[in-house]
């Protein structure tokens, strides 16, 4: 009984708290504008009625419980330009939303895809993607880049070939910032004897930042994820998935707290 007693009490304050934070919302939403003034008139109009009520003014009652009666209509009327722009800033939010959550897990796919291409052919890669940290006080910028992540495009940067494929790619706000990348080294000294220039400088920024990097091995064409100064060796195409996408994920909780 008590159990149950705690649990409509439970329910009850959450049903308040919910219906608070709606009114909370709607008048962020009529602040400012003349629905601001209409809404204030209406909370007198309801005051008063329930005055009447209880002072037995009855005809002054019956008159205002009339327009009470139809106060769902006169709300829609009075505040239509209100409520349709409301109505519209909650599908923009929805969709940007929606929108920014496909954009991650293209980008996602691209780098996993690129990674496992440049792992089959054993070209060297090291692809870092900027978190909350900003890395402009961190790395030596190459080339600006500014594009979409392509696995086409981190493949070509990578070639031999290449000007920029001995650096760093930089990916900032899904976009591939910048190419050629030159990050600090890590100085460790029971790591650095057993790893090669790219894991040193995935290391690196990852022991200053909240960076992370992947590294594809130009003498293996193994792929390894670094983040938060260690190393995660071997990693198949799902495995780097499972860690691209469980840290921004954690990274994304992190910004909303």
């Amino acid at each position: 009984m008590i159990a149950k007693d705690m649990l409509n009490l439970l329910w009850n304050i959450l049903d308040v708290l919910l219906v608070a934070y709606i009114v909370y919302r709607i008048l962020l939403l009529l602040k400012g504008t003349r629905a601001q003034q209409m809404l204030v008139g209406l909370i007198v109009i309801i005051t008063v009625f329930f005055i009447t009520d209880f002072l037995k003014l009855n005809t002054l009652n019956w008159f205002l419980s009339g327009i009470i009666g139809s106060i769902v209509l006169v709300v829609i009327v009075l505040f239509q330009d209100e409520i349709r722009r409301g109505l519209v800033q909650v599908g923009k939010k929805s969709i940007l939303l929606n929108q920014e959550t496909i954009n991650k897990t293209v980008a996602i796919e691209e780098i996993i895809k690129a990674a496992g291409e440049m792992a089959s052919k054993k070209t060297g890669a090291l692809i870092i993607l900027e978190q909350r940290n900003n890395l402009d006080n961190n790395i030596e910028i190459g080339t600006i880049i500014d594009s979409d992540i392509k696995s086409e495009l981190l493949q070509s940067i990578f070639q031999q070939n290449s000007p920029l494929h001995d650096g760093a790619v930089v990916v900032r706000n899904v976009r591939i910032f910048a190419a050629g990348c030159i990050l600090p080294i890590s100085t460790t000294p029971d790591v650095i004897k057993k790893i090669g220039t790219r894991h040193r400088a995935a290391l690196g920024i990852s022991e200053i930042t909240d960076a992370v990097a992947i590294v594809v091995s130009e003498e293996t064409g193994s792929i390894s994820f670094v983040t938060g100064g260690e190393i995660h060796y071997n990693l198949t195409s799902s495995g780097l998935r499972q860690f691209l996408i469980v840290t921004l994920e954690l990274a994304e909780n992190k910004d909303e707290a």
